[in-house]
């Protein structure tokens, strides 16, 4: 970091913050003529100059690693995790509602069977990363050194009765209901429409409604969800970090 200099940040900016490379959302109360008249008026300077971009690279096959390393923390902070979907992917609709029941709030698997059963942690979670070229999935959990090991048992069991077992329609239902009330709520906030805009443009170059959106989310199963979970948790082994106390 200390190599890094002003004239570094603005040679940067300069090659890749370019008109030819940027999308312009927006959300609110205005008009499409409005946003087009300022959008001219402030990019009137900025010289439109297609640059040799570096082509988008092929993904390089997935290798499981595992690192334990020890830190100034008060608590032990487990992850584990591997390689995912990603955002064009069929599945990725399943995954997510996967991900819901798995780790996805208070009602989840994780919670209820970890945190609220044996009390192992206080914070515990799944999450899940849909890029435009590749995903990841993981677990993370910060819990007593003590019972590090015990808690990485406990997460594998759970990984395992996914891949083992369907869910029933009771869970999936309040899974998908969650994953539409979330998306749902995301149209409240002006923010979030005008990122949503944006991301649609980048990743997809269309528009997708609030209704496909949900419509996806509803056509997802209980074999999907199973299947998915097979092909992420049992068919590939998992990356682990673990940071410990000093």
């Amino acid at each position: 970091m200390r190599s890094f200099t002003r004239a570094m940040l603005l040679d940067f900016m300069a090659r890749h913050y370019t008109p030819d490379r940027m999308v312009l959302a927006a959300a609110g109360r205005l008009t499409h003529e409005r946003v087009v008249a300022l959008t001219e008026r402030l990019l009137r300077g900025v010289a439109l100059r297609p640059t040799n971009h570096r082509q988008r690279q092929p993904v390089p096959p997935y290798r499981p690693g595992e690192r334990v390393e020890r830190r100034s923390v008060q608590q032990a902070h487990l992850v584990l995790g591997g390689r995912g979907y990603d955002l064009h992917h069929p599945h990725r609709a399943a995954l997510t509602v996967l991900n819901t029941i798995l780790g996805g709030g208070m009602s989840s698997r994780l919670n209820q069977n970890i945190r609220e059963r044996y009390g192992y942690c206080y914070n515990i979670y799944s999450f899940v990363n849909l890029h435009s070229d590749v995903g990841d999935w993981g677990v993370y959990m910060g819990t007593d050194p003590r019972r590090v090991s015990r808690a990485e048992q406990l997460i594998r069991r759970e990984l395992e009765r996914l891949v083992q077992e369907p869910v029933g329609r009771r869970v999936l239902t309040h899974a998908k209901n969650q994953v539409k009330g979330t998306l749902m709520l995301g149209q409240e906030n002006m923010s979030s429409r005008m990122m949503r805009l944006g991301r649609q443009e980048l990743y997809f170059g269309r528009y997708y409604s609030l209704d496909e959106a949900l419509q996806e989310v509803d056509r997802v199963t209980a074999e999907e969800v199973q299947a998915v979970a097979r092909e992420l948790f049992a068919e590939q082994p998992y990356s682990k970090v673990v940071l410990l106390p000093e």
